[in-house]
């Protein structure tokens, strides 16, 4: 036996909604290099007093800045600032053979330190020691 439906009604459309959700990650990479601190940089670091002098590097000279006198070429730091060495500065420098005396300064007296005859009043340096004529 054969059924015939004449007034039947085909299935609907289906719609299929997809929905795509895209993730996007970025990744920043940051690379500092680091340059270890010197006594030429160009910056005053590491302890310095002034710009690439003083502290762990070479002394500096005359109206640099300074801490302690061993900041200063001179070995004088008034506290502030390198000051030039002197005849009169109460410390052996400059080339001096005794306690101002001696070298650039004028000659020592009997009994000082000398390294040459030149450095003694006398005239006469014997072991080291100015003495008398």
């Amino acid at each position: 036996m054969r059924v015939s439906v004449a007034n039947a009604t085909p299935n609907p459309k289906k719609t299929l909604t997809t929905t795509t959700t895209t993730t996007t990650t970025t990744t920043t990479t940051t690379t500092t290099t680091t340059t270890a601190a010197t006594c030429q940089d160009g910056i005053i670091n590491q302890g310095e007093s002034d710009l690439d002098c003083g502290g762990p590097c070479a002394p500096c000279g005359d109206s640099l800045k300074c801490f302690i006198n061993a900041d200063c070429v001179s070995d004088i730091c008034t506290g502030v600032l390198c000051a030039a060495a002197t005849c009169q500065d109460g410390i052996i420098n400059q080339g001096e053979s005794d306690l101002d005396c001696g070298g650039p300064c004028a000659p020592c007296g009997d009994g000082l330190s000398c390294n040459t005859g030149a450095d003694c009043v006398s005239g006469f340096c014997t072991s080291g020691q100015c003495a008398g004529v």
